[in-house]
């Protein structure tokens, strides 16, 4: 933070504000009491349209128009421009807040260095001009040089990975190929079915697993940037599925095999770049850099898909542009890409464009599926199938050994405590999580028939609090306070089928997934999204927003659970939660990716098998359990 004695200026720098600010946004509460990063993402979106507006006239943009669906090219720059200008969306409402709560009569001003060229745009459309918007570049050159620096870094960006990969091609004669039709799954959970699984869906053998194909590298896994160990390559060959590496380096294995692309054939980013001319000006380079990275992308999952025969591609996460892309390659061959919801859905309008990148996607009830109506987030047919990793909970997965430890030790009522992670420039801050941990200890310490059993997010989140350490060894040495250990990718219900109440911080997931396997639990909203549905029919009885009443009310319920009957208590309204609670959502997702394929074998086009799935899917488990597509468009947008 610099502050000019001359000029009274205070200067915030996008990328480092939350250093020069030295507080964590999850610590700044609107005049509402609300979360400020609430007021952050609709602005985002708000704006987002404002800026594509400015490069829908490109070349670039419009060479995409006429080579792919013209809805994903527009949720693909909708997507892409809210991602790039949100971090700069952020340091503006961050720098208004501290102006405005200091009491500072500096004048502020905000400098956004990474923009990537669509800093000017921003500023065009910015509504508040009290504190301004200012744009270093890190690079000066001219317009005259600049855009063969950026077609050559494209063009090394968008193909490079995927050709290097094609030199491996010939060092892995034993590819998994077959030319019957296939279902690829990308691997990021694993396929242990007691746990978050890629292959949950399969549990019953719905499809043939010799025609499932396991896709291993290219993004996030389960093992957190670790080779897959040879263990888990020997349970999906042992289940009967196949597998292949994207990328070297991605298992425990030598020689193993690693698909690289085929160049040949016809490519849509070697089109484009004979076609588009020299850009000339700022947004034309930008829309050019961004085009040629998609199309590097399509072309990629193309080759890929056409190599395995793949018609159906599953993957839980579509979050990111490559999705997008894949949701795109598989438009060109007559593919589907399945999704499912992993986590609770914010209820906030336009929250996410674009985010649920699917031609088929499972939410868990009809609150899931109007968010992502409201969101405008997918770009396919919703299905509505409960919690999906409900078959887990078929097994005692050791809930009843905790328990009776717990009870061995005195203890006579516990809870389910469930983290998330910590992030200076995100809803959840470092207080929030020091506080929710810190009022546990201190009533398992004075309480001595309290029990808590915690399931962590990720392992460094306690290492995160070192404030805490002391106060959880003693109450670890209680024999009530217990940590599970091996956490990534370990189901929250492990800890809620062993306690009498769960407590999530946040609209929390974990929380919801106790509900889902017939416990109670309470959301700890402490970044106070005040606009979702349990505020309205369930405050300070399943969602919480002050942290010292929520304890009061655990203590109360404790000492007489007659006094308050109602809380952690969804039974009134479980189709908020999992409309179905009979452990058969694997099944109904299983069986309708079945149903595509079986659709495939038997000559039906694309929209012909998807539509056959919905009506299959709706003949048996009702109607008001499919939504049809209903494509976003950019004139539906939210206000400032």
């Amino acid at each position: 933070m610099t502050q000019g004695d001359r000029t009274a200026i205070l200067r915030w720098n996008v990328e480092k504000i939350f250093d020069q600010v030295g507080a964590d946004l999850g610590d700044m509460p609107n005049e509402r009491g609300e979360s400020l990063w609430w007021e952050i993402e609709r602005a985002s979106t708000a704006i987002t349209p404002l800026v594509v507006s400015q490069i829908t006239p490109t070349s670039a943009y419009r060479f995409l128009l006429k080579s792919l669906p013209s809805e994903k090219v527009s949720i693909y720059f909708h997507k892409h421009v809210k991602r790039i200008i949100f971090p700069a969306v952020r340091a503006l409402y961050v720098a208004q807040w501290q102006a405005k709560h200091m009491g500072s009569e500096l004048r502020h001003e905000v400098i956004w260095t990474d923009h990537e060229g669509l800093g000017p745009a921003l500023q065009a459309v910015w509504p508040d001009d009290s504190i301004p918007l200012m744009l270093v570049s890190r690079v000066k050159y001219s317009l005259a040089v600049r855009p063969l620096l950026v077609k050559l870094r494209n063009a090394t960006r968008s193909i490079g990975r995927h050709a290097r990969a094609s030199f491996l091609r010939g060092s892995a004669p034993n590819l998994p190929i077959t030319p019957e039709n296939t279902i690829s799954v990308h691997y990021r959970e694993g396929v242990d079915s007691s746990r978050r699984s890629d292959t949950f869906w399969n549990a019953d053998l719905l499809a043939d697993p010799e025609r499932i194909l396991i896709l291993i590298g290219g993004e996030r896994t389960a093992y957190q940037g670790r080779r897959v160990p040879g263990e888990v390559l020997r349970q999906i060959e042992h289940a009967g599925m196949r597998w292949v590496c994207l990328e070297q380096g991605q298992v425990a294995q030598n020689g193993a095999p690693v698909w690289g692309q085929n160049c040949r054939g016809k490519s849509l980013l070697r089109q484009f770049q004979r076609e588009l001319t020299s850009p000339s000006d700022p947004i034309e380079l930008w829309a050019a850099s961004v085009s040629r990275w998609l199309l590097g992308e399509i072309d990629y999952w193309a080759s890929l898909f056409t190599d395995f025969n793949v018609k159906v591609h599953v993957d839980v996460a579509g979050a990111n542009d490559r999705h997008i892309a894949q949701n795109i390659a598989l438009d060109l061959i007559g593919g589907v890409r399945v999704g499912w919801q992993r986590s609770e859905q914010v209820s906030l309008d336009g929250w996410d464009i674009g985010h649920l990148s699917n031609h088929a996607y499972f939410t868990w009830n009809k609150r899931a599926l109007a968010d992502a109506e409201a969101d405008r987030m997918h770009i396919g047919p919703v299905l509505i199938s409960g919690f999906p990793y409900d078959g887990s909970w078929k097994e005692d997965n050791g809930q009843r050994k905790l328990r009776d430890g717990l009870i061995e030790r005195g203890t006579q009522f516990t809870v389910a405590l469930f983290d998330n992670m910590i992030m200076r420039d995100d809803i959840y801050s470092n207080n929030m999580l020091r506080n929710l941990y810190l009022a546990f200890l201190e009533w398992v310490l004075a309480e001595p028939h309290v029990g808590v059993i915690t399931k962590s997010k990720k392992p460094s989140i306690l290492q995160e609090l070192p404030e805490i350490q002391g106060l959880m060894a003693e109450a670890e040495a209680t024999g009530r306070w217990i940590n599970l250990t091996d956490v990534f990718g370990r189901l929250p219900s492990d800890a809620s089928r062993a306690a009498d109440i769960s407590v999530g911080i946040g609209i929390s997931t974990a929380a919801s997934e106790a509900v889902a396997a017939g416990g109670r639990a309470i959301h700890c909203d402490l970044p106070a999204m005040r606009s979702h549905p349990f505020y309205q029919w369930g405050y300070e009885k399943v969602v919480f927003d002050n942290l010292d009443r929520m304890m009061n009310a655990l203590k109360r319920y404790m000492a007489d659970p007659a006094s308050e009957p109602g809380l952690g208590d969804f039974s009134s309204a479980m189709d908020q939660i999992d409309p179905f609670c009979d452990g058969k959502a694997g099944e109904r997702i299983g069986s309708y990716i079945a149903h595509l394929l079986k659709s495939f074998d038997s000559d039906l086009d694309r929209d012909q098998a998807i539509h056959k799935a919905n009506e299959d899917y709706a003949q048996k488990w009702g109607q008001e359990s499919v939504r049809q597509a209903e494509y976003w468009s950019q004139e539906r947008t939210t206000t400032l």
